[in-house]
């Protein structure tokens, strides 16, 4: 039959139709007749369909139906076979998805004609219900991979939908909960009405709610948010128990903050990058209002309470602090006519973004510190002048032998015998010869243990005398050894000096003692028997003269030698 002959077959409307796609394939299955829709779904193909084979239009893997399909209106004239089938795309990725109506084409005498197809593009359709199911299924995996409990019910108040999570809490299997009522199943408790009346309320206004819920009998916490819908309710509920112990932590914390600051002798102010008072504590507010008339308040401009000669330096000082500088250092201000001192730092304070909140302000009253510094380093001073000015070498070394201080005496011995001056940190074992190392060392440690040792040592012709004793602090704690060095060579040489003068005399008293007593015993002796005897000749007395002569010349000679003894050096 030819394409005219079928064009009087099929109806204007469907011809002409801009939904439908017409087409009429014959007994083999070849194209006798297309509509213009058809025609336009398949231009791509770049070929006239009239005689070509409908399997340039279908999909290979809907072929088999399209057949069947076919075959079923041969079979059964009088009806109307129904078929979705996918057809090839301009995209190859694509597809093109047409849903038909199969029936047979009679002639005048009822004689088939070939197979009517009437179709319509759902291929948008389709993708929507794949996007639907795929949506579907994505967001039921969503709501089951989720931490929060989720469930849903219908306007009747029944679960229709229930996540594992929710399950569990629960504590009812899904199979059970779905139909049931929330309200047959919520435990009958005083946080029962809670959710009542948010439920209801949320359905009632259509708007979304918001509450926090005690589990007593699961000893929990859960924020719940429930989401209102045509079909009925959505709930989310979340276990916020950590959160809550930590808020509440969190609050014991800032109380107990509080109280530490309040009871802090320093003033401490957080300031806002554009000047305004987070925080202060009472010391703060207390001084403020001395100085100023009146407290430091939360909030306010931290400009009213810097005073006006401190104002330039307290804007760099913050701006440097505002840019992630910390600063420390003690500063002497004027109040009231009084130069007081105070140590002053600059804190940056971040967040957990490390962004800079704003800074932390302290100050703290050091003016009797300062005071008693000065007044020890005055001490130290005149401490360190008399010890320069001693004609001892003063040495005070720590536990490990290690010098911690020393004279100038000290370092200019240690300069001239040694050719360098001794330093803190030195080992005092070092300015020792090694003959001399081990003996000293005994002597250090025997000051260890509480020992006072007194030594003398020559050196090069020169005497020192050294004194080695431990030190204690007013707590009677042990806190070094303290070496005392005196040049004694004078002193040496004088007790030497004497010391042969004394063995001089203690020969010279031998010599009177023995060699002078027995010629003068002598003289002595001839002169009374000289005096005794008047009538004595001549003779005897000449005699006797003479050896009172000898006894005198020899007493002469051992003067002499006396006298010389003494002299001698």
């Amino acid at each position: 039959m030819t394409q005219n002959n079928i064009d009087s077959l099929i109806p204007s409307y469907l011809a002409n139709s801009r939904i439908y796609s017409v087409a009429v394939t014959d007994l083999d299955g070849n194209f006798s007749y297309i509509n213009p829709v058809f025609e336009k779904a398949f231009d791509f193909l770049k070929i006239n369909l009239i005689g070509e084979h409908f399997q340039l239009t279908v999909h290979p893997e809907y072929i088999d139906k399209y057949v069947v399909a076919v075959q079923d209106c041969l079979d059964h004239p009088d009806k109307v076979y129904q078929l979705q089938i996918r057809n090839p795309a301009h995209i190859s990725e694509d597809f093109y998805l047409t849903s038909w109506e199969f029936s047979l084409l009679l002639g005048a005498e009822q004689q088939p004609l070939g197979i009517l197809c009437i179709g319509s593009d759902v291929t948008e359709v389709a993708r929507v219900n794949l996007q639907v199911r795929e949506f579907s299924q994505k967001l039921d995996i969503l709501v089951e991979e989720i931490t929060d409990g989720f469930y849903m019910l219908n306007q009747q108040w029944e679960f229709v939908k229930i996540n594992s999570v929710a399950e569990k809490t629960i504590g009812i299997s899904r199979a059970e909960l779905f139909g049931q009522k929330i309200w047959d199943v919520l435990p009958n408790n005083s946080s029962k009405e809670n959710y009542v009346t948010h439920f209801k309320q949320a359905m009632q206004d259509r708007i979304t709610l918001s509450f926090e819920d005690y589990q007593a009998n699961l000893h929990l916490w859960f924020n719940v948010i429930c989401y209102p819908s045509h079909e009925g309710l959505t709930v989310f509920f979340k276990n916020i128990t950590d959160e809550k112990k930590t808020c509440e932590e969190l609050q014991d914390s800032r109380f107990k903050l509080k109280a530490i600051l309040d009871s802090s002798t320093d003033s401490n102010i957080l300031i806002s990058p554009d000047y305004k008072i987070l925080c202060c504590n009472k010391r703060a507010s207390e001084t403020c209002e001395a100085v100023f008339g009146q407290p430091m308040l939360e909030f306010q401009d931290m400009w009213n309470y810097v005073l006006p000669d401190n104002k330039e330096d307290f804007y760099t000082d913050t701006q440097r602090a505002f840019n992630g500088e910390y600063l420390k250092f003690e500063k002497e201000l004027v109040i009231e006519g009084k130069t007081v001192w105070y140590g002053v730092s600059y804190f940056p304070v971040y967040d957990n973004d490390e962004t800079i909140l704003g800074v932390t302000f302290n100050i703290c009253n050091i003016d009797f510190r300062k005071k008693a510094e000065l007044k020890i380093h005055q001490s130290e001073v005149m401490l360190r002048s008399l010890y320069n000015s001693s004609s001892e070498a003063l040495t005070f070394i720590d536990k490990n032998f290690k010098i911690v201080f020393s004279n100038n005496q000290a370092k200019s011995i240690t300069d001239s015998i040694h050719g360098k001056v001794s330093k803190i940190g030195d080992l005092v074992l070092d300015f020792f010869g090694d003959e001399l190392k081990d003996e000293f060392l005994h002597y250090y440690q025997r000051a260890l243990n509480g020992e006072k040792i007194s030594v003398e040592k020559e050196h090069l012709c020169i005497w020192w005398h050294f004194s080695i004793f431990p030190v204690y602090d007013m707590d009677n704690h042990f806190v070094g050894i303290s070496q005392n060095v005196t040049d004694v060579t004078l002193q040496k040489n004088s007790d030497l000096k004497i010391h042969n003068q004394n063995e001089k005399l203690k020969t010279i008293a031998w010599q009177q003692c023995h060699e002078v007593r027995g010629p003068l015993s002598n003289i002595l002796g001839l002169c009374d028997l000289v005096t005794s005897n008047p009538n004595l000749d001549r003779e005897n007395t000449n005699q006797y003269l003479k050896y009172i002569k000898e006894s005198s010349q020899e007493l002469d000679e051992i003067i002499q030698a006396i006298i010389t003894k003494t002299t001698e050096e």
